[in-house]
């Protein structure tokens, strides 16, 4: 298959970042808690329901994604910077198309349109893009972009049909649609997929997770966790948000209330509960409290760091201090308002992506700054945090 390549660099990558972007009025001269990465949304993107809602990397180059309304309709953009930089560049696709997904596999971030059907290559190294040719109709958005067994797989939506393709690309170039069933009881679409076991699990929006294999004719529906069952009152109700896999375990956060549940195989699942008191033979006592409004997941040693809505403030499981259960990442030092939607980790340092903002934290000192805090959701004043930091340095 013919791959077309834009090599035009001047057309694909760089223009300065205006409009409020780049600045950082909340700098600070110390090196302990979250900081400003540089990238702040002005107020006329707030005005237009801006936010950044999406964050990933490529080797040490870290790409953000925002959403506003232009026109009445949600357009997306790409920003782009080095880790430890405070400059960001606006990175455009091809013929002014916009992004509605993406996906990282170094060298490359793999990019699907929010029409259109396409799906494009971006080489970081070149600055060069590819079209993969889906052959998609355009009436469709690429929900989602994942990677089973160094198969790129893309998930295919529009409100104007009831057959939403979800394609293979195999190792040549061709495509397959791997979803035959069209009926309205099917995947329809996903918008996060992950490998796990040899199994790919793919997370929907409105029909919760979903596995499928090679050898399957069909995908087969999981079981929904007691407390993340999406339910027909609303679509965003109890929705799978992120996926990860930590300690060779599957985790999956959820959306309004579902938190984070393990799976255990077998349609079974364990939430994570984060009780703050545990009896002396392990079993939790109530109240539990845990991250119950799941957005996205990191992966920093041995911890595993999730981030949502309500508290925004990302928060990290303390193993292995257990039974302490959680806390909130950098107490009072936090400045990221009121959702933080997606984060990701390049060296040792975390990135978010909030509503108003991106934030960093140094991940080296995470051991020291968890000791320092009460479980979750209690935490001291991060002046007192931060000076025992400076003692134990």
């Amino acid at each position: 298959m013919k791959k077309v390549v834009v090599a035009t660099a001047a057309l694909l990558f760089v223009s300065c970042v205006s409009g409020g972007h780049g600045t950082d009025p909340n700098k600070t001269n110390s090196d302990w808690g979250w900081r400003s990465a540089g990238l702040t949304a002005s107020s006329v993107d707030l005005g237009n329901n801006s936010g950044y809602q999406k964050i990933t990397h490529v080797g040490n180059r870290l790409f953000v994604m925002d959403a506003r309304w232009v026109n009445g309709r949600q357009r997306a953009r790409m920003f782009t910077s080095m880790q430890g930089s405070s400059t960001w560049d606006t990175l455009w696709m091809p013929n002014g198309m916009t992004p509605e997904s993406w996906l990282p596999a170094d060298p490359f971030l793999y990019v699907g349109t929010d029409t259109l059907g396409q799906v494009w290559k971006y080489d970081t190294r070149t600055a060069t893009w590819t079209d993969l040719k889906t052959n998609a109709s355009s009436i469709y958005m690429v929900q989602g972009l994942a990677m089973f067994q160094s198969n790129l797989i893309a998930a295919f939506a529009s409100p104007m049909t009831y057959n939403w393709p979800i394609k293979l690309m195999d190792t040549t170039g061709n495509w397959k649609d791997i979803n035959h069933d069209t009926t309205l009881a099917s995947i329809k679409s996903f918008h996060t997929g992950i490998e796990y076991h040899g199994t790919f699990y793919a997370a929907t929006y409105d029909t919760g997770v979903w596995a499928w294999t090679p050898s399957d004719s069909m995908w087969r529906k999981v079981t929904d966790p007691p407390y993340g069952k999406p339910t027909l009152s609303s679509l965003y109700n109890g929705y799978p948000r992120s996926m990860s896999i930590f300690n060779d375990s599957l985790y999956v956060g959820y959306w309004n209330g579902g938190g984070l549940d393990r799976y255990l195989g077998e349609n079974s699942w364990n939430r994570e509960d984060s009780c703050i008191n545990y009896k002396s033979d392990g079993v939790s006592l109530s109240p539990c409290n845990s991250p119950v409004n799941v957005y996205a997941s990191a992966i920093w040693n041995n911890h595993l760091i999730v981030s949502g809505y309500y508290s925004s403030i990302p928060v990290v499981d303390m193993a292995p201090t257990k039974p302490k259960g959680w806390s909130l990442l950098g107490g009072d030092t936090w400045k990221g308002g009121f959702t933080t939607y997606d984060m990701t980790v390049v060296g040792d340092t975390l990135y978010t992506a909030s509503w108003e903002a991106v934030w960093k934290y140094p991940l080296s000192q995470l051991d020291s700054a968890v000791k320092m805090y009460s479980a979750y959701p209690q935490y001291p004043s991060s002046s007192s945090a931060a000076t025992a930091l400076t003692k134990n340095k």
